[in-house]
């Protein structure tokens, strides 16, 4: 469980049941009164933002999130397949889910897929998707 007062960027807490990464934080506390902790946030799962203000005495769940080594596969339409390299076991993310990522992947590509309460696949990453990133945003 985590406090108000743990707040950062880059943290991910569980509201009402989905995830959400802190992308902006800032901390005021005025003359008198108690502390606020103004935070932007993004859902892991739909990637919409909110800014939200909270107070010292303010509780956050830590959300049911899990890495896994796979092996990106292929795509048919929409869906993009991806196999468990300890258990075989095969998965699908969605255009949605993966947003820019679809762009820097490569066939039997191994990312980290983040899972949400242990069987629901909600991202991916990659040192090798960051490097391609950053290659196509310093080269054009």
């Amino acid at each position: 469980m985590y406090s108000a007062s743990d707040l950062r960027k880059g943290l991910k807490v569980q509201i009402d049941g989905d995830p959400y990464i802190i992308i902006d934080f800032e901390f005021s506390k005025p003359g008198k009164g108690q502390a606020l902790y103004r935070t932007k946030m993004r859902s892991m799962i739909s990637g919409n933002q909110f800014t939200q203000t909270y107070r010292s005495h303010d509780k956050f769940e830590k959300p049911d999130l899990e890495e896994r080594t796979m092996q990106y596969l292929y795509s048919q339409d929409d869906e993009f397949h991806f196999m468990d390299t300890s258990s075989y076991e095969q998965i699908f993310l969605t255009r949605e889910q993966l947003g820019d990522n679809i762009n820097f992947l490569k066939d039997n590509m191994e990312v980290q897929v983040l899972f949400f309460g242990g069987d629901r696949p909600i991202d991916i990453s990659s040192p090798f998707l960051l490097i391609w990133k950053l290659l196509v945003l310093i080269l054009g």
